[in-house]
């Protein structure tokens, strides 16, 4: 009989050990990935190897409701946020333009871990090319779709991108710009952009879709505003490099030698020298 009892003891201990346990496992989880702080994927290293803080968030999504999930979209650690956030988007729930935009308005700035490779990486951006690249993976399953030209959640996200007030990441213009062509209600700011922003994206949109419309504004902007803009940031740096890659490709004779000019002029380009150099030496250019 005592050996009995010591036996129910031990199993009530152990079930209220398990349950100790599992009552604090979601907060365990989400401390480590908070303490981590890294969005990783599922491989990292240069082995491939498991990774520990993508698990523990695989770990927490099973243990958590979509409603808990929901709530995870609003936590004030952006990497455990963008965790929750890619992980309704690949599931198809929630809503992709609210994720998107509040993301925009966070403007936060994280570091991943992907493969072998360690960057860093704004969480709109995350959002916005974990919802476009599903599409894309859905198109090359079926390539009788075409999901990023008509997709109506990505032509939000495109619409707030191109309306947003403040310059935001330059591979997401070079995204919206190629997805497909806008509605001419888009035109007055895209030419704002293009113009007055100085991103050689919407650019290089309103020369493929409006040539003739532009080719004087085209002129006067680089005749008399491009030789003065400068370009210091990253973004505008890719933006430089769009405009010098237009006006060297032209052939036309005026345009080249305002490219040179600048190159000669604007030294904000030797942040990446080995870049320009690669892609302008072609044309004749002496660094």
């Amino acid at each position: 009989m005592r050996k009995f009892e010591n036996l129910k003891i031990g199993f009530l201990m152990l079930l209220l050990l398990g349950s100790f346990v599992f009552g604090q496992t979601k907060e365990e989880l989400i401390n480590s990935i908070v303490k981590n702080n890294l969005l990783e994927s599922n491989c990292i290293g240069y082995g491939c190897s498991e990774s520990t803080q993508f698990n523990n968030f695989q770990k927490l999504k099973n243990l958590s409701s979509d409603d808990e999930l929901l709530n995870l979209t609003q936590h004030p650690n952006s990497v455990l946020r963008t965790y929750a956030i890619l992980d309704l988007i690949d599931s198809g729930k929630g809503n992709i333009t609210d994720f998107f935009e509040q993301e925009l308005i966070n403007n936060q700035e994280i570091t991943t871990f992907k493969g072998c490779i360690i960057s860093s990486d704004l969480t709109y951006s995350e959002v916005y090319h974990s919802y476009w690249g599903k599409l894309i993976s859905e198109e090359y399953k079926d390539q009788s779709l075409n999901l990023i030209e008509t997709d109506s959640d990505l032509i939000k996200l495109d619409s707030l991108v191109i309306y947003h007030p403040k310059d935001i990441t330059w591979l997401i213009y070079a995204r919206v710009f190629k997805n497909r062509k806008y509605d001419k209600s888009y035109l007055s700011r895209i030419k704002e952009l293009a113009f007055e922003r100085n991103n050689s994206y919407a650019f290089n949109y309103l020369n493929e879709f409006y040539p003739k419309e532009f080719s004087e504004e085209t002129k006067e902007y680089f005749i008399s505003i491009f030789p003065k803009v400068k370009f210091d940031s990253e973004n505008e740096l890719f933006y430089l490099h769009g405009f010098l890659e237009f006006l060297f490709e032209s052939g036309k004779e005026e345009f080249i030698e305002i490219a040179k000019t600048k190159l000669i002029n604007d030294n904000s380009w030797k942040s990446k020298s080995s870049w320009f150099k690669h892609s302008f030496e072609k044309y004749g250019v002496k660094f």
